[in-house]
């Protein structure tokens, strides 16, 4: 497990199997699971806004 940084909030990133995730709490919990590289899921996550 890594950390990393999503919206200047702490992120837990595990990959597993080929499956990659990642997960941060700003005002909610996010979890964002996928099967692409790890530095396009953290594009993937700092992309995610809330409306």
């Amino acid at each position: 497990m890594l950390l990393s940084k999503i919206h200047n909030c702490d992120a837990l990133l595990a990959e597993k199997q080929g499956l990659v995730s990642i997960v941060w709490k700003e005002e909610f919990l996010f979890p964002l699971i996928g099967e692409a590289d790890k530095a396009e899921m953290i594009k993937m996550a700092d992309s995610i806004c809330r409306k």
